[in-house]
């Protein structure tokens, strides 16, 4: 079982309005799951013997183990979700040293490991297009991050920008359809003001 959450400034400013995940898919979540980590760790309870079955967190996933570890899970098993936050995740910026701050320093590598592993899985083998099709969704939604990222650094002068978009075109089909999206752009362009 997970639940919502409330999305908070590194100060803990609470922004009643910016509820995550504004859906909350529940039962059979597999595939959208590999499509997006819909699911915040903060928010989630989940029997002990559950975790045990698929074989716990997986060190070698890091720091996208607790997406792994959900994946296993949701392979074998329907989830439950209350429509309703339970808990407060501080979100991390470029420069808060969170181990999600930087997408380009790990988290891309591991996320691309784990999303390896499901397409090996007994699911994603039976049904291939399903998993292609929710790859290519979780590929252009991590681009779209590593643009928002190196623009955020670009404007404040860090060379992480640079490093950021050198791992954006490292997935070309996922960065044309990120950079081709008009709703994409005018969602950057909402958030930088220009």
């Amino acid at each position: 079982m997970y639940g919502q959450i409330y999305r908070a400034t590194q100060n803990l400013a609470i922004d009643h309005r910016r509820v995550f995940p504004r859906e909350c898919p529940a039962g059979d979540v597999y595939w959208t799951l590999i499509g997006s980590n819909f699911i915040p760790s903060c928010s989630v309870l989940v029997r002990r013997s559950a975790i045990d079955a698929v074989g716990g967190l997986r060190g070698e996933a890091a720091p996208a183990d607790d997406w792994d570890l959900w994946l296993r899970v949701t392979e074998q098993y329907p989830i439950a979700a209350l429509p309703e936050p339970v808990s407060v995740y501080r979100e991390p910026t470029l420069w808060s040293q969170q181990g999600s701050s930087r997408l380009g320093d790990g988290l891309l590598s591991a996320a691309f490991r784990v999303l390896e592993r499901c397409g090996e899985s007994p699911r994603a083998r039976a049904n291939p297009r399903a998993f292609r099709r929710a790859s290519r969704r979780v590929k252009t939604a991590l681009c779209v991050r590593l643009l928002t990222d190196a623009l955020a650094a670009a404007r404040r002068g860090d060379p992480y920008a640079l490093v950021s978009l050198r791992h954006a075109v490292a997935a070309p089909d996922a960065f044309l359809k990120a950079i081709f999206s008009i709703d994409r752009w005018k969602k950057l362009r909402g958030q930088f003001g220009s």
